[in-house]
């Protein structure tokens, strides 16, 4: 599983029709942030920020899904 992020109208159809576990093809870029843990151990995090999300599953009628593709 990845962290993926998508931002606007388009994070809404994801919210509404993705769940855990649901495949979904993702185009986009990685973005790394560092930072400190309550611990005082330095991590760091991974994640997508989508540019394209295609639902791969046909949970949803097609009609509801005319628009995925995400605009940077």
């Amino acid at each position: 599983m990845h962290r993926v992020t998508v931002w606007g109208k388009h994070a809404v159809h994801c919210h509404r029709h993705l769940r855990r576990g649901s495949q979904a093809f993702v185009e986009g870029r990685l973005r790394t942030t560092s930072y400190e843990g309550s611990d005082g151990v330095a991590r760091t995090s991974t994640e997508i920020v989508a540019d394209k999300v295609e639902f791969l599953r046909n949970d949803v009628d097609a009609d509801e899904l005319d628009e995925t593709d995400v605009q940077g």
